[in-house]
């Protein structure tokens, strides 16, 4: 999104959610798994609404031509997940060979990596294993559903607005009775396959349909500033409510989605209380590393258990958290927000030859 356009409540609840899957990782991996929920899988939920909410909005708001838009989205896509999905990986992976960890990858491995098509069910019987590339099901899934998902939504968004709303929450009601219905282990599921397709790809088409509901309607644009800030007050107090209990009921799972997207589209009217007190510097910080604090905690983890810290101490949890924090922000100014500045100069000079180019051919059929 432009620096205009870009909501800082939303990147900061991003960043929120990606530091609760750092911590629940923190506990989990320790085998302290009564310490936090198991609900902090679900964060991942609120990374589909929010991706299919912005790019939804991104398309509706495009006035781009659709050959040409469809290659600037990849070109895009490309450029804003892969770089920091790479490093993370390699980062890792030196850090397991200087340990011991971990076996070098096979081909297959490494070209599963490097397509990021870890999420798809093959067959191998590699040991090769790095954190980084099974937590990143979920950049997989996204990556390869959006290639579908949202040329779909550019094609309709025009002729057949009106019917993206009922269709798209009818749909995600079905897949999560699917879900609900076959499921093992309720929402978290990713790499488990219902049929011959991955829960992960079912999830995501869920997360990005209701983020999409929330993008193409314009509702948020009326809510007054009371009515935004009761919406975002009730979907925290809800949340609070039915996921931070370490043993809560796991059915709730089926309606964390749907209840992130309330929370969305609450947050989308840059109005409430909520939203007003994460529209700031702390906000926007949270926002920067959201994604690389993702994808590099599995190794500060690593080194962490390697140097024999003791995870029951409160004070451990609060040195790895900013262990995170400080190299999630290092990955962000060196890496990704280079090559977020790149591709984003890259398609704007394209525009602007472009209508550079056209500019002496409407003169002439003015002049004729």
């Amino acid at each position: 999104m432009n620096p205009q356009q870009r909501n800082v409540s939303l990147d900061c609840f991003r960043g929120i959610f990606a530091i609760i899957v750092a911590v629940g990782h923190f506990y989990f991996f320790a085998q302290m798994r009564d310490v936090i929920p198991r609900s902090f899988v679900l964060a991942v939920d609120f990374f589909f609404v929010l991706s299919g909410f912005v790019l939804t909005k991104s398309i509706l708001r495009s006035k781009i031509e659709g050959n040409q838009w469809f290659a600037g989205f990849i070109e895009k896509r490309i450029y804003r997940i892969f770089p920091v999905f790479f490093l993370a990986v390699i980062i890792e992976l030196i850090v397991k060979k200087i340990t011991g960890y971990v076996p070098w990858p096979t081909s297959f491995d490494v070209f599963k990596t490097i397509t990021l098509t870890q999420l798809f069910p093959f067959n191998s019987a590699s040991a090769f294993s790095i954190s980084a590339v099974k937590i990143g099901w979920s950049i997989s899934a996204e990556f390869w559903v959006g290639l579908l998902f949202f040329p779909l939504m550019y094609a309709l968004k025009d002729r057949f607005r009106y019917i993206l709303v009922p269709a798209l929450t009818i749909l995600s009601i079905i897949l999560v009775v699917i879900i609900n219905r076959h499921s093992p282990e309720f929402m978290d599921v990713h790499y488990k396959v219902v049929g011959e397709v991955p829960y992960g790809f079912i999830r995501v088409i869920i997360g990005f349909s209701l983020g999409a509901v929330v993008a193409t309607t314009d509702a948020a644009k009326s809510l007054s500033s009371i009515k935004a800030s009761i919406i975002q007050v009730f979907s925290i107090v809800a949340m609070i409510y039915m996921y931070t209990s370490t043993s809560y009921n796991r059915e709730n799972d089926y309606i964390a989605p749907f209840l992130f997207a309330l929370f969305i589209f609450s947050l989308s009217s840059n109005k409430g209380i909520v939203c007003q007190a994460t529209r700031n510097n702390v906000g926007d910080f949270l926002g920067k590393i959201s994604y690389p604090a993702y994808l590099i905690h599995p190794t500060v983890l690593l080194v962490y258990y390697k140097m024999g810290w003791q995870v029951n101490q409160p004070f451990q949890l609060l040195s790895y958290l900013t262990i995170v924090l400080v190299a999630s922000y290092a990955i962000h100014v060196t890496v990704e927000q280079r090559f977020i500045d790149y591709i984003s100069a890259k398609q704007r000079s394209a525009r602007a030859e472009k209508h550079q180019a056209e500019a002496p051919a409407e003169n002439a059929k003015g002049i004729a």
